[in-house]
């Protein structure tokens, strides 16, 4: 059995689904195909298909086919390169509509090189790869407890304290935060956000076992995360609790976030008092317990926050996580306003930008 997966980008996938389709009528593959075709218009003439799949009916399938197609989304390489299958990706094109960016070729060429999987940059090369896809073993698959061992270095093992001598003066950090703006995201724009960071790191080869969120917020992110990538990845979430938490509501703040032009204001004060509490060392002092309740010895592991202010949550989250284990931890946002160039963020998404998603208390004054 062959399976098709154009996984679940808002855009569907109809040139490679027709193609396949055309394929099989003309008797170029003979073996039963399973589509999965998203929210694309076309219907196949000679395919079982299916719209969407749960997380294991998707393991399921990549489990039984001896051959993948797939557009160059990095879980399902992931999956089929962890499960030793050969996978035949056809890039998507912005120029046909396809995709927001072509950031699919350049994860292809990459994993191409490395031998990992084969590339039909147009679908007329298809039936060559499919025969080419006979013999083909991706390279560097000998550890099963791996997806992609190519990581180009050890990142740094614990994040530069906020004490040294590399903090710039008050001054500086104080006049960066008025120009941000208010960054208002919607689920797709999130997903696609999320799909970005992955991205990034598979351009340079660099892939994880595990994809930890930080909560409130983070749960919110890896439910979508989950449903861009079908469980492709092991998602976990890892809780900091602080001794200023307070679960109680304030409602003249609730008032005034109903406001727009008064919700941005309150946002930049907040940032503000933020950056004070960072300057005088605060932080560090609210700190009591970080829970990691989960495994992660000798795991790749990337953490995904929101928003980062100061970078000191996802400092702690990234100690705590090497001291259990962890043979690398990777740290990514969407966006990141504050101080991106003080603490170490290795990848934001958006850059000196306030974020709002619909679990901000503000989303609804949009």
């Amino acid at each position: 059995m062959i399976f098709l997966t154009v996984g679940t980008w808002r855009k569907g996938f109809d040139r490679l689904v027709k193609a396949v389709d055309e394929l099989v009528g003309g008797g170029v593959i003979i073996d039963e195909v399973i589509a999965q075709i998203g929210y694309g218009s076309y219907k196949p003439n000679y395919l079982k298909t299916i719209d969407f799949c749960s997380p294991d009916e998707f393991e399921h399938l990549i489990s039984r086919a001896k051959v993948l197609i797939s557009h160059a989304g990095v879980g399902t390489m992931a999956l089929a390169i962890k499960r030793r299958k050969p996978v035949i990706v056809v890039p998507r094109k912005v120029s046909l509509g396809e995709v927001d960016n072509d950031h699919q070729f350049t994860t292809a060429r990459h994993l191409e090189a490395e031998g990992k999987i084969l590339v039909a940059y147009e679908v007329s090369e298809l039936p060559a790869k499919l025969e080419q896809a006979k013999t083909f073993v991706p390279i560097g698959t000998q550890d099963s407890h791996q997806i992609l061992h190519v990581v180009q270095e050890f990142i740094d093992s614990v994040v530069e304290k906020k004490h040294t001598s590399r903090m710039a003066s008050n001054k500086d950090l104080i006049t960066r935060i008025w120009p941000y703006q208010i960054l208002r995201r919607d689920d797709n724009d999130i997903k696609a956000d999320l799909d970005n960071i992955i991205q990034h790191f598979a351009t340079k080869g660099q892939f994880f076992d595990t994809i930890v969120f930080i909560p409130n917020v983070g749960r919110y992110l890896g439910r979508l995360f989950r449903e861009m990538f079908n469980d492709s990845f092991e998602v976990n979430f890892v809780t900091v609790r602080r001794a200023s938490s307070r679960s109680n509501t304030n409602f003249l703040k609730e008032l005034v976030f109903r406001q727009k032009w008064l919700s941005n204001i309150m946002r930049h004060v907040e940032v503000l008092w933020r950056l004070i509490k960072y300057i005088l060392r605060l932080s560090q002092k609210m700190v009591t317990e970080t829970l990691v309740d989960f495994d992660v010895k000798n795991k790749e592991v990337l953490v995904i926050d929101d928003d980062v202010a100061t970078g000191s949550t996802l400092e702690i989250v990234k100690t705590a996580l090497l001291r259990q284990g962890a043979s690398s931890v990777t740290t990514a946002s969407i966006s990141n306003h504050l101080l991106p160039n003080k603490i170490k963020i290795d990848y934001s998404v958006y850059k000196y930008k306030l974020l709002r998603t619909k679990n901000s208390r503000d989303y609804y004054a949009i």
